[in-house]
């Protein structure tokens, strides 16, 4: 059955994290959803209590991955393209100690076609790359046949801890805060049409979490 509505979220605390310290919800095949103004809005907030539970708690995230329909990056997002990749300068978040994280966003749509020349053990996922050179680092969702039932429009989003992005500065050799890439890719889609539409990211405050519990739960104006 399609969801026509958001239900009721589970706090953070009745969530565990997987052994990569991740948590999160993936919904798909619901595109009436991303009709529904307060849809996203439920979600981001939903998003920032686990923010709040991580500063309050030992057990903590490293990261959080939530995909909801959706047709476009959120306004507040102040680092955004139509593209699959942007750039992004790492340097404020290496001066100021008051972020603490970044929250990424990819807008893609997924068609199932004709899959009868798929080939058996394969696994289509959606790459979300930070590269500087030839260093590259992967964080991906799944996003196979399996899975997509019907064609929609979502949203990726990914919530990095500040020491989740230092980490992930230091994998790909850039510990000196120099400019990297965010990308957005597809592999092995067979079965799938998948393409990439925007992708953008927001560096987090701390003293920013209450107002942007206020900006998500009002309805955007278009």
């Amino acid at each position: 059955m399609l969801l026509t509505s958001l239900p009721e979220l589970p706090s953070p605390a009745a969530i565990e994290h997987d052994k990569h310290w991740r948590a999160g919800m993936y919904i798909f095949n619901c595109p009436d959803l991303s009709d529904r103004e307060h849809c996203s809005s439920m979600t981001f907030s939903w998003m920032m209590q686990f923010v709040l539970a991580n500063q309050e708690s030992s057990s903590s995230f490293r990261r959080i991955d939530i995909v909801i329909p959706g047709n476009e990056i959120p306004s507040w997002f102040n680092n955004q393209r139509v593209a699959r990749s942007i750039s992004l300068n790492p340097f404020l978040i290496m001066l100021e100690n008051n972020i603490i994280g970044m929250v990424c966003c990819v807008v893609f749509s997924a068609e199932p076609h004709d899959s009868t020349t798929t080939t058996n053990g394969q696994k289509p996922v959606l790459h979300l790359r930070f590269h500087k050179g030839d260093l590259v680092l992967h964080f991906r969702i799944p996003v196979n046949s399996n899975i997509i039932m019907v064609k929609s429009n979502h949203l990726w989003l990914t919530y990095f801890t500040r020491e989740s992005f230092f980490d992930i500065l230091k994998d790909i050799g850039n510990e000196f805060g120099n400019c990297i890439r965010m990308e957005a890719s597809i592999v092995d889609v067979e079965g799938l049409d998948v393409e990439v539409k925007s992708c953008g990211y927001h560096w987090l405050f701390k003293q920013n979490l209450q107002e942007f519990n206020l900006i998500t739960t009002q309805p955007e104006i278009h």
